[in-house]
């Protein structure tokens, strides 16, 4: 759905209260992605610890499995630099964060996929089926 068309539905008000939205131009037309999780729509499950990763890699010790939990080691170490971040900057935000941290910080975020990856066909089913539903606001 374009921008346009979006801003003209009823569940637009629903959308920008339940979602983050963002975004993406491309040339001359608009594509509205929803980058996080739907609020209570798609409550997200408890995280998974070390010993969880290590107990699911001992029960299924096959490629797709591996190559799964390589990419939760690679997003577990991209959220353990954003943790040094936010303890360069301290609780009030005011601290200094030494360059190389944040080098390396930028360099994990402009390569990741989740930030420029086109919406999956199940993804954009999901947007429409929030976008398409009727409104609380409304009344319906």
């Amino acid at each position: 759905m374009h921008i346009p068309e979006l801003k003209k539905s009823n569940t637009y008000k629903v959308v920008l209260d339940r979602c983050a939205l963002a975004r993406q131009v491309r040339g001359d037309s608009s594509t509205l992605y929803i980058r996080t999780v739907f609020g209570n729509i798609v409550p997200h499950r408890p995280p998974l610890t070390a010993a969880r990763l290590a107990q699911i890699w001992d029960e299924n010790p096959d490629p797709v499995v591996l190559e799964l939990l390589w990419e939760i080691h690679r997003l577990r170490a991209t959220i353990s630099r954003a943790n040094q971040i936010r303890n360069f900057i301290g609780d009030r935000g005011h601290g200094a964060v030494p360059s190389s941290v944040w080098e390396c910080f930028v360099r994990e975020l402009d390569t990741e996929p989740c930030l420029t990856d086109k919406p999956t066909p199940r993804q954009e089913a999901v947007v429409e089926r929030i976008l398409t539903r009727p409104s609380k606001i409304d009344g319906r």
